[in-house]
């Protein structure tokens, strides 16, 4: 039968939940609570309670609300271990059934905003019946809990308070307490359907919520953390904390396992997931409870395989596992009967194990099976540095140049600066490859040919073993020999003259001795000598480097580049007299006419050098005025040109006068020059 509606109609909130937007009718209308308004309006408590299509349909024709939102907003029970809400699939556990949580604070503002409704005002939000919700997410204060035994009342505010003498304009405010990132996922997800975090949404609420909460769990208190005795509040914490790793996906979940395994095992590397994972493995593996979570299982399947040494054949939370996916120290031990000590330094060396790890209980830490098996055959069949120079033919010199330089590699890394005795471990395939890129590009010959020489005597002076070779291999240095075709690299000759532009080409324009430095900034020698020292906060001009002058005789050069910078900076004093064409000691005088003050003390240095932007005024302008002296110049010679004899070749030019202007560096290069006896 469908009913009448009653007017006037009572205004449905999307908050709320449909049984209690019901019992607010029956206070409104008849003024009676929630199982009295059932027998009234003839619905079965029984449908009442579990939100059946009956109720929800009865509920929209006697509201006037359209059968949708009032459908929407009722708690279903779907089964005896199942509800649903808002499209959404609820377990029970995430749903409170015999206590209720209120605020205060709304309800209060619920009286206030119609105060003539009595408790026909009094809302029951549906956040309020969800586990996961602790804080009110408008107020910021924790909800207030009342208990609810009987599952009807439970939807029935008033009737609650009235049971327990609780007036509501005498309940106090509650202590603060700000919502959490999983009470607002949960709250999102039943406003919307989704809340864009893919793994999670995959999941029913429920399932999403424990997943969140026994991980965060995990992560704060360790595998011992004692769940039993942990309140609602708690619950919500570590949930929180567990919900900032799940919301990232199944990555950032494995990534969280796998320290909480290295952790759980500092103390003894013999620790298996149960010790790692504790409650979370214990309840994951034996309890009845845990049906229903396969994905967080499959992650901490993934997790216990990726971090514990696992072999084929055992049964990992109901699965087998079928290949091994890493080794432990211990484990490879037992594979290969390799000394643990010793596997285990190889493996920090290779960076199969961190570095920096302590030793108190190294096999916590593991490896991918495939490269620790891979990594060992390869060992097996290496030799040490000192027999390398047998496999390649040529000297024990040679072979640590190689290897220091990286020209041949061990498969384990040495340690800087040891070379040769028993040092690194080379593959005897690697080196094979290595003699082949060698020979390949070499020319068999039967005798020695002139202008082709060995390596030592090719490298000797000008390049090194490992450029040379380097050249060869990148195929810059073409026509190499093998001596009768012998694949030894002792047998290999190359071109002198092609090394000889090689190296000239590497080294690019040479850099200058100290006095072409002179003579190019002009200023002293004795003034370029204090400039590439350290005093007056120097250097104020970089001495080129050993590398750039291995191959050239003396020690103190300068690089052409470096003089360009210095010269871009600085500006010597004779470079201002040659520039305006005036004797530096007039330009001197000038300058200090004008306040312009050397960067350096003249009297430390020995000469003035000066910024460009402070000489570079004084410079234009004298420049000016010499281009309208040589104007001036040129109009009186054309002038004066008809009067000469058309017979007679006038050159001015060779008139015998010098335009050249004397300079602080000349004069400082007459001082010291003298004639020769």
């Amino acid at each position: 039968m469908t009913p009448r509606a009653l007017t006037p109609r009572l205004e449905f909130h999307d908050d709320e939940v449909a049984q209690g937007y019901f019992a607010r009718v029956g206070y409104f209308h008849a003024g009676v609570n929630a199982g009295k308004f059932c027998r009234y309006t003839g619905i079965d408590r029984r449908d009442f309670r579990a939100g059946s299509t009956t109720f929800s349909t009865f509920v929209a024709a006697l509201t006037a609300n359209p059968i949708k939102c009032i459908d929407l907003n009722t708690l279903r029970q779907d089964a005896p271990d199942s509800l649903s809400f808002r499209g959404q699939t609820l377990a029970l556990d995430v749903v409170r059934r015999t206590f209720v949580r209120y605020c205060p604070l709304c309800l209060h503002a619920d009286a206030e905003s119609k105060p003539g409704m009595g408790d026909g005002a009094t809302r029951l939000r549906w956040s309020w019946l969800l586990r996961p919700v602790v804080a009110c997410p408008f107020h910021g204060v924790a909800l207030e809990e009342i208990p609810a035994p009987d599952p009807v009342n439970a939807f029935d505010l008033p009737r609650l308070f009235a049971q327990q003498d609780i007036l509501l304009n005498r309940i106090s405010p509650s202590r603060e307490l700000i919502p959490g990132a999983l009470q607002n996922y949960v709250i999102g997800r039943l406003s919307i359907g989704t809340a864009g975090l893919t793994w999670l949404d995959e999941q029913d609420v429920w399932q999403a919520v424990k997943a969140c909460e026994m991980l965060g769990a995990l992560i704060e208190h360790g595998p011992d953390a004692k769940i039993s005795e942990y309140s609602e509040e708690d619950w919500a914490r570590v949930g929180d904390i567990g919900f900032e790793v799940c919301a990232k996906g199944p990555s950032a979940i494995l990534d969280a396992f796998g320290t909480l395994r290295v952790s759980a095992g500092r103390s003894s590397g013999r620790a298996g997931p149960q010790a790692a994972f504790g409650f979370l493995f214990i309840w994951m593996n034996y309890s009845k409870n845990a049906k229903g979570f396969d994905q967080f299982r499959d992650v901490l399947r993934e997790a216990i395989v990726q971090n514990f040494a696992i072999g084929p054949g055992e049964v990992i939370l109901g699965q087998e596992v079928l290949h091994r996916r890493v080794h432990s120290v211990n484990s490879l031990v037992n594979e290969t009967g390799i000394n643990r000590f010793r596997l285990y330094r190889l493996m920090r060396k290779t960076g199969l194990i961190p570095a920096t790890t302590d030793d108190a209980a190294f096999n916590q830490w593991v490896f991918p099976a495939e490269k620790g098996e891979q990594l060992i055959a390869r060992i097996q069949n290496s030799i040490p540095l000192n027999k390398v120079q047998h496999v390649l033919g040529c000297s024990k010199t040679h072979a640590e140049q190689m290897s220091l330089h990286g020209v041949i590699t061990s498969i384990v890394p040495i340690s800087e600066g040891q070379v040769g005795l028993t040092q690194g471990y080379f593959n005897h395939d690697d080196l094979e490859d290595f003699k082949a890129s060698v020979f390949r590009a070499a020319e068999p010959c039967s005798a020695e040919v002139e202008g082709f020489v060995n390596l030592t005597v090719a490298a000797k002076g000008r390049s090194s073993t490992v450029e040379i070779l380097r050249w060869h291999l990148d195929g810059q240095l073409t026509g190499t020999r093998l001596l009768n075709g012998v694949q030894r690299i002792d047998h290999m000759r190359f071109d002198l003259m092609m090394i000889r532009d090689l190296v000239d080409r590497r080294r690019g324009p040479a850099p200058l001795r100290l006095t072409a430095v002179a003579l190019t900034l002009g200023i002293s020698l004795d003034a370029v000598k204090k400039l590439v020292t350290a005093k007056h906060d120097g250097p104020w001009l970089k001495l080129a480097s050993k590398k750039e002058t291995v191959f050239l005789s003396g020690g103190a050069y300068v690089s052409r580049p470096e003089i360009a910078r210095f010269q871009a900076r600085y500006t010597p004093l004779a470079s201002v007299s040659r520039q305006t064409g005036i004797h530096f000691r007039a330009v001197q005088r000038l300058l200090e006419q004008r306040g312009i003050q050397p960067v350096l003390d003249p009297a430390w240095l020995g000469a003035r050098i000066y910024r460009p932007t402070d000489v570079s005024e004084f410079i234009t302008e004298n420049q000016r005025m010499q281009k309208c002296g040589s104007d001036q110049k040129q109009y009186a010679d054309s002038r004066a040109a008809p009067l000469t004899d058309k017979r007679e070749s006038v050159n001015i030019g060779d008139s015998g006068e010098s335009d050249d202007v004397i300079c602080e560096s000349d004069a400082l290069h007459c001082t010291d020059w003298k004639f020769p006896s």
